[in-house]
């Protein structure tokens, strides 16, 4: 941590001047079009033309509809509200809700074309998350499209995207600030394998989260101590990519095995 601000989390060069391949959520909304081109077949986007809801929430309704739908590909983690849904709390407007209801996000009414973001916790005082709704729409969205992903992975060993993938990655959206003061998001996109991959430093970080469209896993991953959690559409979990003994095997192991580890 330098000066406050969380540092990127890896120490190569190229992490510390990489240049993001989206610059706003227009590009973001493009990227996503395409990695969810066979769900949003189904999808039936919401022309909302009503002037009092900023223009980014009406982009995003036009490409992903409804938020609650269950045709809609994002969601799976915080929810973001519809049309009808957005609540007037005195001079906000909530839009997002934390999948556990630990804390909500808000707009001003009076904001601008593009308003700043407030976060409501534990009913106290609204503290500002950043200046641009579009910007943290964009953090939004990379962040479902990962959790929501039919295929997913996830790893908890601090393992970086690109020791993760076997393919090259591309900074897609680094250091998002999303329901923290410091930046806690790390996004990047492996096109040869069509994975999403987000860099979660929270509280219990670092993690590394995966998204796809295919059950690739065995041959786009490269193996780790632990190996990863996966997924597909009936959330059947599997290991993948153990280089070792699970940790729970280990301690089965009598203790003059152990070195075998």
């Amino acid at each position: 941590m330098m000066g406050g601000q969380i540092c990127p989390p890896s120490d190569t060069v190229w992490r510390t001047l990489a240049i993001d391949m989206l610059a706003d959520l227009d590009d973001a909304l493009g990227f996503l079009r395409d990695f969810h081109a066979g769900a949003l077949a189904g999808v039936q986007g919401l022309r909302v033309n009503e002037p009092t809801i900023p223009a980014a929430l009406r982009r995003v309704y036009a490409t992903f509809g409804e938020p609650q739908a269950s045709s809609c590909p994002i969601g799976g983690q915080d929810s973001l509200k519809g049309p009808s849904e957005l609540r007037r709390t005195g001079d906000f407007i909530h839009f997002l809700d934390e999948n556990q209801g630990c804390w909500s996000c808000a707009y001003c009414v009076d904001g601008g074309e593009d308003p700043a973001v407030f976060l409501f916790e534990d009913g106290e005082e609204p503290v500002k998350q950043g200046d641009s709704l579009e910007r943290f729409l964009v953090t939004y969205l990379l962040q479902e499209s990962v959790m929501s992903a039919p295929h997913f992975a996830s790893q908890e060993d601090g393992v970086l995207p690109e020791d993760a993938l076997r393919a090259a990655v591309e900074p897609l959206w680094l250091a998002a600030v999303y329901s923290r003061p410091n930046p806690t998001h790390w996004f990047y996109w492996c096109k040869d394998a069509g994975v999403l991959a987000m860099r979660f430093d929270g509280d219990y970080a670092p993690w590394l989260w995966l998204g796809a469209q295919e059950d690739r896993w065995e041959s786009v991953l490269r193996d780790c101590q632990s190996g990863y959690m996966v997924s597909g559409p009936a959330r059947d979990d599997r290991c993948v990519g153990r280089m070792g003994p699970s940790q729970s095997n280990a301690r089965q192991l009598p203790k003059w095995l152990r070195w075998l580890e």
